[in-house]
């Protein structure tokens, strides 16, 4: 299909995209931000403008010349895990739809999403498609109109495909049913993505053909956004959780240390707070129940992005918190690339893999055993110690170690790498 070279233009295909909040947006948004400068005007693809808990407007305000096309309905499931506090039945439900809604529960958006997509191409001025995931129907999504317009498609994997790489299928059908989808999209698409160096492996295993037409582009941070953070200041020492917190990345082993923590000094407990900020399910209030620490930790429910960076700014201690489980060991969070442009000390309680790796390479602070609450205890006593007020302003020195190797992790750069992947197939 030809189309107008006047504006290379690229439609991004993703249902996560403000106002929506969470871990899943910001790569996106920030492609968004830096495609125009660098050659390329987005157009993005993704669900209902709909009213949710935890949605955030100033997000959609950050790219208010973006081109959107919303399609589709939202879902129960969708909206849901939205809340702060994640109802139980969102879990039972979320497993129950495993066994009709293939490849996620987001598998009813590919008509309409694919018809406005169409509709979109028709205008005849888009010159590649980029798609997004989770949620896998994204490239699925991207398949149809690939296959429908011969336009050139790169599809960037945030994580690997979900249905197989974090989840079991419940019947060896279903295993099947997603390992051809899978197999589909990566032999359709033009250029593949990973964000991490062990999806990139996972997906080179599935289809050895990507070899070829395959790299990988990290999540990184927006400098541009801490040079106008004004850190939050705190009145006790003051350990901060931004993100959500379930089943598979759970409050229970930092609750263990600190509890140890504060065994050896009492007095402390008036002196240090641990925020929690984001969704969570009802097992991480059991946890900080049952360890007494309703007093010290706090559920501060879903912020603004703006307000978390702010609050993340003035944190003594930044808590990362990751699953033990082996299927997740390559998964590198996003959250901690946005600590790292904090430049506040950070808590990583982690295995050893790539996140781990990620906290020593730039000295951003302790990398604590889950399994080993008096190494957390220590590390606690550690950054206490060595408390130090944040500065005026969360823009990092320009002359701080690391500096350029922490400068490629920038949504700038990153976003310049993607460029010239479209600039390749374009």
């Amino acid at each position: 299909m030809a189309y107008n070279a006047a504006v290379k233009r690229v439609l991004i295909v993703a249902a996560f995209f403000p106002p929506i909040a969470g871990g899943g947006v910001y790569r996106t948004l920030g492609f968004a931000r830096h495609l125009p400068a660098l050659g390329f005007e987005p157009v993005v693809l993704t669900g209902p403008l709909v009213a949710t808990e935890g949605e955030d407007p100033g997000l959609l305000a950050s790219v208010s010349r973006v081109e959107v096309v919303r399609a589709g309905r939202n879902s129960a499931i969708s909206a849901a895990r939205s809340r702060a506090s994640r109802p139980p039945w969102i879990t039972a439900l979320a497993r129950a739809a495993s066994w009709v809604a293939i490849p996620d529960s987001y598998a009813r958006w590919r008509g309409a999403a694919v018809r406005a997509g169409l509709a979109r191409i028709a205008r005849k001025d888009i010159a590649a498609i980029y798609s997004t995931s989770p949620p896998d129907t994204d490239h699925l999504v991207a398949l149809d109109l690939h296959r429908a317009s011969g336009i050139p498609w790169v599809a960037d994997f945030r994580d690997p495909w979900i249905g197989l790489g974090y989840r079991t299928p419940p019947t060896r059908w279903h295993r099947a049913k997603h390992l051809r989808l899978l197999r589909d999209v990566l032999r359709g698409a033009t250029r593949v993505i990973a964000a991490t160096d062990g999806t990139g492996r996972w997906l080179a295993e599935v289809e050895p053909s990507i070899a070829s037409r395959s790299s990988v582009i990290p999540n990184g941070f927006e400098d541009e956004e801490w040079r106008d953070v004004t850190p939050r200041r705190f009145d006790r020492f003051t350990m901060l959780h931004a993100g959500r917190l379930s089943d598979d990345r759970t409050l229970e082993p930092f609750a263990r240390g600190l509890e140890a923590f504060l065994a050896r000094d009492p007095a402390r407990r008036g002196a240090v707070q641990c925020l929690l900020l984001g969704p969570h399910d009802a097992a991480q209030t059991r946890a900080v129940g049952r360890a007494g620490l309703a007093g010290v930790m706090r559920f501060e429910g879903s912020r603004s992005h703006a307000e978390t960076l702010a609050m993340e700014a003035g944190a003594d201690l930044l808590l990362l918190v990751k699953s033990r489980s082996e299927r997740y060991r390559d998964l590198v969070p996003g959250k901690l690339y946005e600590y790292l442009g904090a430049g506040r000390p950070v808590l990583a309680i982690a295995p050893d893999g790539p996140a781990a790796d990620l906290v020593r390479r730039f000295g951003m602070g302790w990398v604590a055993d889950p399994d080993a609450p008096e190494q957390i205890a220590d590390a606690i006593t550690e950054a206490l110690a060595r408390r130090a007020p944040p500065a005026a302003s969360a823009a990092p020195a320009a002359a701080a170690p690391g500096s350029a190797d922490r400068e490629s992790y920038t949504r700038r750069r990153l976003t310049e790498r993607l460029a010239r992947t479209l600039s390749e197939i374009t």
